[in-house]
């Protein structure tokens, strides 16, 4: 399986992989059995006034020292509040104090539903500024603690660029570099390339979309300038391939490429590099918060949206080892 698979883990995915297993380790020692541990989630993003906070808890007990296998993510059973603090230009704290929310919520799907409460608030987030989150459980007099540093610099996509006559190049000999701006110094970055084409029967046409999720990129100190990720021509032709079958009497027409690109702060960075480590983790050692367990960071996305392959892509699809038998119209071939 390729690099490029479509079920390669994102770093969304990675996220609720996460939280999900500090929810339910064996490691976490700071708790005493029988009691809940508070769970937050908070991804702020400073393309938007409006932060979003899901709370819970995870319920641990006095049994072989571990806690329920099939243990699920819960509502708090107590009063709370929740707020985020910051400091102004004048050097004065600001307090954002968040209520529940109802409503449709941006990337609502990727996060941990088991009766999660969701907050929001009304929080512009200013860049190169330390957020500290705060979730009070007013019963039990808990109070868990999370603190994040915002990205230095908006965070801005180089390629591929949405310019008037672009095109974009993949074949055997011709690879595309995704290319964007370091958002800090240590930041965490993750492009998804969505393959669009028609299947052509009988005249008539239906769309479809062919998914590649990059692995995850971790900038360094020294991606001063921009941060790239090449996206291998041969292997995008073998993957097709290997992907898609020849169906008789079914034509193919490329339409275009699609781009998400998703930056994540330094929070997220530790975080996701020790989850990848090979010597596992812990809740208690991959989390940023004190007295719960969960995530605390900003998230930005960038999408560009129909991008056409330039015609010697087109061709390849339509002439290369791995695709030639799948019915791809060559350039030559397409309406103006």
């Amino acid at each position: 399986m390729t690099g490029f698979c479509a079920i390669q883990k994102s770093i969304l995915g990675v996220l609720v992989i996460m939280l999900l297993t500090q929810a339910c380790s064996q490691d976490i020692d700071m708790y005493a059995p029988s009691k809940t541990v508070p769970v937050v989630y908070a991804l702020l993003d400073p393309d938007f006034s409006t932060q979003y906070v899901r709370v819970g808890q995870s319920f641990l007990y006095k049994g072989q020292d571990s806690i329920l296998s099939n243990s699920q993510l819960t509502a708090l059973k107590e009063d709370f509040e929740v707020y985020i603090t910051s400091f102004n230009e004048n050097g004065e704290v600001e307090v954002v104090r968040f209520s529940p929310y109802y409503g449709a919520t941006r990337d609502s799907g990727l996060f941990p539903q088991e009766e999660l409460q969701l907050l929001s608030a009304q929080m512009e987030i200013k860049p190169n500024t330390v957020y500290k989150l705060y979730l009070h459980l007013k019963e039990s007099g808990t109070l868990v603690y999370g603190e994040l540093k915002s990205f230095d610099r908006k965070f801005q996509v180089i390629d591929p660029l949405d310019v008037k006559f672009r095109t974009i190049n993949l074949f055997t000999d011709g690879d595309f570099y995704f290319r964007f701006t370091p958002v800090s110094t240590k930041a965490v970055y993750q492009a998804i390339l969505k393959f669009n084409y028609h299947e052509v029967f009988q005249g008539i046409p239906t769309r479809h979309t062919m998914e590649f999720t990059l692995d995850i990129l971790f900038g360094e100190e020294n991606d001063v300038f921009f941060v790239g990720k090449r996206f291998s021509g041969e292997l995008f032709l073998r993957e097709v391939g290997l992907r898609l079958s020849t169906i008789e009497g079914v034509s193919r027409i490329p339409l275009g490429l699609d781009f998400h690109v998703t930056a994540g702060g330094e929070e997220l960075y530790y975080l996701i590099k020790s989850s990848q480590s090979q010597f596992g983790f812990s809740a208690s050692s991959n989390t940023n918060l004190l007295n719960g367990v969960g995530v605390f960071s900003t998230l930005s996305h960038r999408y560009i949206y129909d991008i056409p392959l330039s015609r010697y892509t087109i061709d390849s699809l339509a002439n290369s080892q791995y695709t030639n038998q799948l019915g791809f119209v060559p350039f030559s071939k397409l309406s103006p």
